[in-house]
């Protein structure tokens, strides 16, 4: 009998303790749940009231705010309240229509171009025409439209409306999701008949980077740009399949960066510009003569052209005002008297020039 009183007593001991132990982490969990529910409650106190602060600044500070913004942190500004709903329509000023991802599915077989292009299209279409800003700052076109002549008229009206806008940076990258330069039918042909408008239309007068990849683009087109675009200093062409002839030069030019890429018919660039900080080619060997660029300080050289550079750096009078020069010959077959030229000028570089040599290889 004692023994099952003391075994009762046990038990009885233990149910106690269990169930305080129970009580406890009840109150403890509620206690936490309690301190959580009034820290939230806080912080939407908190946002609330920030929100009604940010509410009551003037229409001019608020599109400030949102000019500096990308475009889709400016787009979802329109749910915190009905002021905002619309403000972003009249001061966004950086449209980025950026695919990035739906690219990489495309190029991974996930996606497949002639279903997402027409979306890509409908897209743009739907943001450019709720646009009341009287200003742009940017424009980024960069999808594969595969054969863009099905897509011409939208990408004119995609220009026309960067010229209505006065944008000041035009970026167009038309570029396979490949990554290919010579698929042909990824090329769009750049409407010239825009550049002849009467004086009194808006123009590119306020541009200052001109971007183009895998758009055709004539040598009178790009003369254009350079002599009535007062601002203009980054200047990008790649994969434009008419350009032959590329000659820049002028007193009053202000151009600082210039990349020149995949060109496949272009022979001949000829660059005079006393304000040019860098200068870059890609592509087979064509002739280059770099003259009056007292300011250029980097050089970037890769592909098939690499050869012909290390064969006639020792006569490019240029060279000894350099700063940076890259060679990229991972696509580039050098002869053995090349290779010789080569070591002699990096030895150059190395021991007499203040420049630095970047080589990729591998």
């Amino acid at each position: 009998i004692c023994t099952c009183v003391f075994v009762d007593k046990y038990l009885i001991k233990t149910c106690i303790s269990c169930y305080v132990d129970c009580v406890l982490e009840i109150k403890l969990y509620f206690f936490f749940l309690t301190i959580q529910l009034v820290q939230t409650c806080l912080l939407n106190v908190e946002i609330l009231l920030l929100q009604d602060w940010i509410d009551q600044l003037p229409e001019e500070i608020l599109g400030n705010i949102l000019s500096r913004m990308a475009m889709k942190e400016a787009a979802r500004t329109s749910i915190l309240s009905r002021r905002w709903r619309n403000l972003w329509k009249v001061y966004g000023s950086h449209l980025d229509f950026d695919a990035s991802e739906t690219m990489r599915l495309m190029f991974d077989g996930v996606k497949e171009r002639h279903i997402e292009a027409p979306k890509y299209r409908d897209w743009v279409n739907q943001v450019l025409d709720s646009h009341e800003g009287s200003s742009l700052e940017r424009l980024r076109i960069a999808f594969d439209l595969g054969g863009s002549y099905i897509y011409a008229t939208a990408v004119d009206k995609w220009i026309d409306f960067a010229i209505v806008k006065r944008v000041q940076r035009l970026e167009v990258d038309l570029t396979a999701a490949a990554g290919c330069y010579t698929c042909s039918d990824s090329v769009y042909t750049f409407p010239s008949w825009l550049l002849d408008l009467p004086s009194d239309f808006p123009s590119f007068d306020r541009l200052t980077v001109l971007c183009l990849k895998s758009v055709s683009i004539t040598e009178e087109d790009l003369a254009y740009f350079l002599s009535t675009c007062p601002f203009l200093e980054q200047l990008t062409v790649e994969n434009s399949s008419s350009l032959q002839n590329f000659r820049v030069s002028g007193q009053s030019l202000k151009l600082k960066h210039l990349e020149i890429g995949y060109c496949q018919k272009l022979q001949n660039v000829e660059v005079s510009a006393a304000s040019l900080v860098s200068f870059k080619y890609a592509g087979p060997r064509i002739n280059i003569c770099l003259i009056e660029v007292p300011e250029l300080a980097l050089v970037s050289f890769s592909n098939q052209y690499c050869e012909k550079f290390i064969i006639n750096s020792p006569s490019s009078l240029y060279l000894s005002r350099l700063e940076k020069l890259e060679l990229d010959l991972r696509f580039t077959v050098i002869s053995f008297n090349s290779f010789c030229i080569f070591i002699y000028v990096l030895l150059v570089c190395l021991c007499f020039l203040n420049c630095s040599l970047v080589l990729v290889c591998f």
